[in-house]
């Protein structure tokens, strides 16, 4: 999901800190914005919270 990364990164948020705010560890963070794998249910609403985005604007690429 290259929103995420997106966001990530206009937010001026470290991948670490994002993850870690996530409860993820940071290789599973580089999955989901590498397009590698796919964020379950509440990844995606725990990312959604961290960079304050709504979900459908991670979700619509």
């Amino acid at each position: 999901m290259p929103a995420v990364k997106a966001f990530r990164e206009s937010s001026g948020l470290a991948q670490h800190d994002v993850a870690a705010a996530a409860g993820m560890t940071d290789e599973r963070l580089a999955e989901i914005e590498q397009g590698t794998s796919t964020p379950r249910g509440l990844e995606l609403a725990m990312l959604s919270d961290v960079l304050d985005v709504p979900v459908d604007m991670l979700t619509n690429e």
